[in-house]
């Protein structure tokens, strides 16, 4: 739960654009529930960008259709996700270093 909290005051004060110094008094109340996930796509549009989370209850790799139970849908604004974005990608580079490399069957040069 440290880490969750980390992570909500850490986007709060960027989103007030206060340095973290500034922000060390930000009180943050959060309801915590834990859902698993496997499966997810990320959609956006102008003003919002969107991450569903689910469950692919097919274990078989190339079936024609995939079921997913659609577990949570979060909307954030873009700047949110970019942040987002930037704290996922220093937590796996400091997983990896830590654990080796996460090979996700995808070429580098294919890389979004």
């Amino acid at each position: 739960m440290v880490g969750l909290r980390f992570v909500l005051v850490t986007l709060v004060c960027h989103a007030r654009h206060l340095s973290p110094r500034t922000c060390s008094g930000v009180a943050i109340l959060a309801r915590h529930s834990e859902a698993a996930s496997n499966a997810t796509n990320v959609v956006a549009g102008r003003e919002e960008v969107m991450v569903l989370l689910g469950v692919n209850r097919a274990w078989k790799m190339n079936q024609e259709k995939v079921d997913v139970d659609l577990a949570e849908r979060v909307v954030m604004t873009p700047f949110t996700a970019k942040r987002l974005a930037i704290m996922l990608g220093a937590t796996l580079k400091a997983y990896e270093a830590k654990y080796g490399k996460i090979e996700i069957g995808i070429p580098e040069g294919n890389k979004g």
